[in-house]
């Protein structure tokens, strides 16, 4: 499929849906649901078609080397319509002293910090506008990813070199998907979305199936709990390939009003 079709296709089934569709009274609901997306990292690099990189990283191991982290959803809905926001940002920091440079060439000591920023900002059309069953989704994902790296390098016949690396890139792409909302049993239900993105990347896809249960009569009040699975296709940089996969748990506190 084309890319162009992947802008045009998700407005024409949301027109298609809001003609079909019957019309409902319209209302105005808020909800705000910051979470934690315990997630692993995953990278894998190909060259000229050999695979060069294959790195996991538990969550464990990141924790180590959290700095900051935000991570919240926005959605605003207006009967069967609605906009959503979703921010998640992570920034990490190491330090490493003595670290052997190759072939006998000294030792470094080396600070870096990374970070990953992913924002999706998309609309929602729900056909029943009742917040429940499969709604449509379109918009746009933006990922940032980032890196610097200072080293203080000393060569073995003596001195020392300070040398820093700096990385930093920012990719913006189309998206579509579905989400899905069901009621189980009393205050318990679940929910699933999933979709994919392209434009910056060459495809970026995630889904994320949970459990729902809401602590107030009202259902106003809720938790979500489950697991969040994203891969990410970088662009190809000449030969080489680049995926990253971020996965693991998912709870948020959801609050409507």
């Amino acid at each position: 499929m084309k890319r162009s079709h992947l802008v045009v296709l998700p407005a024409a089934v949301l027109s298609l849906f809001a003609l079909t569709a019957p019309a409902r009274a319209a209302a105005w609901g808020f909800t705000l649901t910051p979470y934690m997306w315990a997630t692993g990292v995953g990278v894998d690099a190909d060259l000229a078609g050999r695979q060069v990189v294959d790195k996991d990283i538990s969550v464990n191991d990141l924790v180590k080397d959290l700095d900051t982290i935000f991570q919240m959803k926005l959605e605003v809905t207006y009967g069967r319509f609605g906009l959503y926001a979703d921010g998640f940002d992570v920034n990490l920091s190491n330090d490493k002293n003595g670290v052997t440079l190759p072939q006998g060439a000294g030792s470094a000591d080396l600070s870096s910090t990374a970070g990953m920023t992913i924002v999706d900002v998309a609309g929602t059309f729900d056909p029943i506008g009742e917040r429940s069953g499969l709604a449509l989704v379109a918009g746009s994902r933006i990922l940032n990813d980032r890196a610097t790296v200072d080293a203080t390098i000393r060569p073995s016949p003596g001195g020392t070199a300070l040398q820093s690396y700096d990385a930093h890139e920012t990719l913006g792409d189309a998206l579509i998907g579905v989400h899905f909302r069901h009621a189980v049993w009393g205050r318990f239900g679940m929910q699933m979305q999933a979709d994919a993105s392209t434009g910056g990347t060459d495809y970026t896809w995630s889904v994320a199936p949970a459990l729902t249960c809401t602590l107030d009569k009202l259902g106003r009040v809720g938790i979500d709990a489950g697991y969040r699975y994203m891969k990410i296709d970088f662009k190809d940089d000449g030969s080489l390939d680049t995926q990253m996969r971020l996965s693991g748990a998912i709870v948020g506190l959801r609050t409507s009003f």
